[in-house]
Parts: structure tokens; sequence; C-alpha cells
């Protein structure tokens, strides 16, 4: 299980995947990091948490 985590000012959030993402991670804009699209562009089956465990979605393709 792969951990990817972003912290900005306005969101902290989790994302668990089976999948290691990391060679997809040097496109990102680094003023706008959109790390759900890494997932769902390459329709990769993952797990988000919202900030402070506000949310859980399961995401299966």
């Amino acid at each position: 299980m792969y951990e990817f985590y972003l912290r900005s000012t306005t969101m902290d959030f989790l994302v668990f995947s089976d999948t290691d993402v990391s060679q997809h991670l040097y496109i990102l804009n680094k003023k706008n990091i959109d790390i759900y699209n890494i997932f769902k562009s390459n329709k990769i089956p993952h797990v988000t948490i919202g900030p402070g465990g506000l949310w859980l979605n399961i995401v299966e393709y």
C-alpha cells in the first residue's frame, strides 16, 4: 500500500493505493497540485481520506 499526502493552506488529505504513482508526480504543476488527477486519468483504484477524517472515498475501476 502506497500513501500520498498533500498539505496546502486549504486542505490536508491522504490517498492510499496499491499502485506506486511516484513517477507521475513530476508532471504536477506546483501552483495547482491535483493529485486526484493522476489517479483519475490513469484509472487507478484508490482510497482518499479528507481533512480530519471528514470524508472517505473509495474509487474502484
